[in-house]
């Protein structure tokens, strides 16, 4: 179907990622932080204050970073998401109704079976009033040595996105630079080729800094408005504009759509209710009919006049 992505104003680029001020804790109560740079003085993130949240918490029963109280070290599974879920009220308490989770976890064998971390983990979000956005997986090239002999080698993790209700978010730009070939399609849920980063700390699994690259080009907001909080949001037009006409089928459609007088009114219908939205899938697809009747009705039409043609943009 005729399809591209023209925006009505470009956001500026924010500028390099680099540290302003860093603060020492524990994430379960960010309400008791102290400065790095002055540990004597003490810090409280306020409701609604943080517009992203990217961690990756010690995962259950994998290493002892011997600190009193530490997270990873519980008898059970289900005492690990417990612990976890009291981190994740926290971070919903400093998250603005815009804000974001992107959250590592992986998961552990216990007694010869996976334990499903992950899933518990998604269930307390869920019970928390978080929405489970994405499960992404993480694919790691060049892991470890793993001498099992029973089963495969985990070779990728989770990253979960939860988000408030009201979340930002910016596909348009993500999608910009991590498509295939930059033609603007959605990335999916799929994050591979993130190198391991030498590290000559002393942490025992030092974080990727790509994976929290990736989390503020979606859902991070450059700016945001210091009067009622809201982020600045771009606004994204579907046209036919753009369509490679040098692509038989994208060419075919624009000559149906100029022909019979299409707007992009029509083809912003037909991306609302899909191509495949009629027939057969009217009785199957879940979210068919719920668009106006405006909307259905324009649809109808640009099918009708496109017929079997079925054309992607840039994306």
């Amino acid at each position: 179907m005729p399809s591209t992505r023209t925006t009505l104003f470009d956001l500026p680029q924010p500028s390099p990622l680099r540290f302003r001020t860093c603060y020492h804790g524990d994430a379960r109560n960010l309400r008791e932080l102290s400065s790095v740079t002055k540990p004597t003085s003490s810090v409280a993130l306020g409701d609604r204050s943080v517009d992203l949240v990217v961690t990756s918490p010690p995962y259950w029963r994998k290493r002892d970073y011997g600190v009193e109280k530490q997270i990873g070290q519980e008898a059970t599974a289900e005492d690990y998401v417990r612990c976890l879920t009291t981190a994740l009220v926290e971070w919903k308490r400093v998250l603005r109704p815009s804000g974001s989770n992107f959250l590592n976890i992986g998961d552990t064998y216990h007694k010869k079976s996976l334990a499903g971390i992950p899933c518990l983990v998604e269930t307390a979000a869920r019970e928390l009033g978080l929405r489970v956005r994405n499960r992404i997986v993480w694919v790691k090239s060049g892991g470890y040595p793993d001498p099992v002999r029973d089963r495969l080698a985990a070779r990728h993790e989770y990253v979960l996105y939860l988000a408030v209700n009201g979340y930002y978010y910016d596909l348009f730009g993500y999608a910009a630079e991590y498509s295939p070939e930059r033609r603007g399609a959605n990335p999916g849920d799929v994050w591979q080729q993130i190198p391991r980063e030498r590290d000559l700390g002393s942490h025992l699994a030092p974080f990727p800094s790509e994976i929290a690259r990736r989390a503020i080009l979606l859902a991070c907001p450059a700016h945001v408005c210091t009067g009622c909080g809201e982020p600045r949001r771009r606004r994204v037009e579907r046209t036919t504009r753009e369509l490679d006409p040098t692509r038989p089928q994208a060419r075919r459609a624009l000559e149906l759509a100029r022909k019979h007088n299409l707007t992009d009114e029509h083809i912003a219908a037909i991306q609302a209710t899909g191509i495949s939205d009629a027939g057969k899938a009217r009785s199957v697809q879940t979210g068919t009919n719920k668009n106006t009747a405006r909307v259905r009705e324009l649809a109808r039409h640009a099918k009708k006049v496109l017929g079997g043609v079925t054309v992607h943009g840039p994306g």
